[in-house]
């Protein structure tokens, strides 16, 4: 269900922002105070009890010095979904 879906996601957010924290050697009060956001929200984002908004997502990766999309990095695998497929070009000969 998409309830599921949207939990795993979340957790997996939690995940990667608590580990992209830590990796700097930020608290949770510092980290929260770098982003502007507060201490509570932070806690129930890395609680996965909170969810954020595009603009605080892009907040919290500034922040931690990184990229929105690594900040979802292994969502979806870790969801159980395939990863996305790149598409492959075909070759074209232009030596005609």
């Amino acid at each position: 269900t998409r309830e599921v879906r949207m939990r795993n996601i979340m957790d997996c957010l939690a995940l990667n922002i608590k580990n992209s924290r830590k990796k700097l050697g930020l608290t949770q009060s510092e980290l929260a105070q770098k982003a502007g956001i507060s201490l509570i929200f932070l806690q129930g984002i890395e609680a996965g009890r909170k969810w954020v908004s595009p603009s605080t997502t892009q907040t919290l990766a500034q922040a931690l010095q990184t990229t929105e999309s690594k900040l979802f990095e292994n969502c979806l695998e870790n969801l159980g979904l395939p990863p996305k497929k790149t598409k492959r070009l075909k070759k074209v000969n232009l030596d005609h």
